[in-house]
């Protein structure tokens, strides 16, 4: 399944490059600055949805498999990681919500990274800032190579819970995704 993965988003990311290095696609003299970033929006979605479908927790089912192994969310303590899962939320296509109070409270950004991987969120790690950096991997992951702008967000929305499907509500230390 990586495999298949990696092929697809290695294709697609040949794909996209391929279309924005046309002369005629990305001619910085002939198209103004908007169309260009808008351009690059446009990819950077396309990356989002190759990530978040294949990743290996898309829904409830999925979760029990990886719950009855060795994974990341071992990484948490007992009860939280009991509060991280009864608190999961999915949409039709993947994760619709997450609470992050114990991952923030618990854990370093390259683990807090290693758990939102697991449901192809792993690029918002940098979205918790109050967790702390304790060696290179963390500052990198919390640098702008891992930031995420505000307009790059999907949806991502930190203080909101996946209420019903498509209504994110305000609701602190949860996160509501583009999928809820």
């Amino acid at each position: 399944m990586k495999s298949l993965l990696l092929k697809t988003l290695f294709l697609s990311v040949i794909f996209f490059q391929a279309q924005l290095s046309a002369k005629d696609k990305f001619d910085i003299k002939n198209k103004p600055n908007e169309q260009l970033i808008k351009q690059l929006q446009s990819v950077n979605s396309a990356k989002r949805i190759i990530v978040v479908r294949g990743a290996l927790i898309q829904n409830a089912s999925q979760l029990d498999q990886i719950l009855a192994i060795r994974s990341p969310l071992d990484q948490l303590s007992d009860e939280s990681k009991q509060r991280f899962v009864d608190r999961l939320v999915f949409g039709k296509k993947s994760l619709g919500s997450f609470y992050y109070g114990d991952l923030e409270r618990e854990l370093s950004p390259l683990q807090i990274y290693k758990i939102l991987s697991l449901f192809g969120y792993q690029d918002f790690t940098s979205k918790f800032t109050t967790v702390k950096s304790v060696s290179t991997a963390d500052a990198l992951i919390m640098s702008s190579v891992f930031t995420i702008s505000d307009s790059d967000q999907d949806g991502f929305l930190l203080g909101y819970l996946c209420q019903s499907a498509g209504t994110c509500m305000k609701n602190n230390r949860y996160a509501c995704t583009s999928n809820c």
